[in-house]
């Protein structure tokens, strides 16, 4: 038990720590190839968040927010003892890891930070957001999950999702209603500022890397990450495989990742 959760978790390798922080409808699943390239130097760390594939959702749990996300993953690296770890954090799992950064930084031994839904950072941030909101909220209302995964996937990930194979496609669609009935709302309604990553950012001795697809450079995830890079004055670094690197282009992505905790 961690932080009142039973969470799944796989350990992969030996070496430095490195976990993976996964985003919405995401599990460990979807990392099982980049995790396996990378355990000959490191110990590679995959979880499923709460309420997700393998972690099962708690009893009396009924809403959430990035702290409370943070804080599972806080617990279950130190509960493993794998602190200070290197943490990859992609969509949602981005904003979990900025998040952690705040609270917990002495768990951080460097951060990469993938196209973070951080709509708060673009003027059309608030329409983003009411946009996800109303998509799920009618996806738990009118019980229509699967269609709603679909939808929110090809808004977001474009072609990747067809590019991923059935069984992880499937995963995504299983994971659908912990993300529209908790997640969403939570991601909303704890959505740090701008100013607030800035901060966090700004005080940091933690190295922080930035990355993000380039096939898109106008969609808001990339824009986004862009925005965070030159705010830091760190480069930009690009992954092909859109939104989902590691689950479409496995091997790039794990040469990306060591290439920056090996430099």
């Amino acid at each position: 038990m961690v932080n009142g959760a039973r969470l799944h978790y796989e350990l992969r390798g030996t070496g430095p720590a490195l976990a993976f922080v996964p985003g919405g409808l995401v599990d460990s699943a979807h990392y099982a190839e980049v995790a396996g390239l990378l355990a000959d130097a490191f110990t590679v760390l995959t979880y499923d968040r709460r309420g997700n594939a393998g972690s099962p959702r708690p009893t009396g749990w009924h809403s959430t927010d990035l702290g409370e996300q943070a804080d599972d993953l806080a617990g279950l690296i130190e509960s493993l003892g794998l602190a200070p770890c290197a943490i990859w954090g992609g969509s949602l799992g981005g904003l979990v890891l900025l998040e952690l950064l705040a609270r917990r930084p002495g768990l951080v031994r460097a951060a990469i930070v993938h196209e973070p839904p951080l709509f708060s950072v673009l003027d059309i941030g608030d329409r983003i957001a009411g946009q996800l909101a109303t998509l799920a909220a009618a996806a738990v209302r009118d019980d229509r999950v699967d269609s709603a995964v679909r939808q929110h996937a090809h808004e977001t990930l474009g072609d990747v999702f067809e590019r991923l194979t059935p069984q992880l496609r499937e995963r995504m669609t299983a994971n659908g209603r912990v993300f529209f009935d908790l997640e969403v709302p939570g991601l909303v309604r704890s959505l740090p500022t701008a100013d607030a990553v800035t901060a966090v950012l700004d005080r940091t001795d933690i190295p922080v890397a930035f990355m993000a697809g380039p096939e898109n450079i106008q969609s808001p995830p990339y824009r986004i990450t862009r925005w965070l890079a030159d705010r830091v004055g760190v480069e930009l670094r690009e992954v092909p495989g859109g939104h989902m690197p590691y689950a479409v282009d496995a091997t790039a992505t794990a040469a990306a990742i060591r290439d920056v905790l090996t430099a």
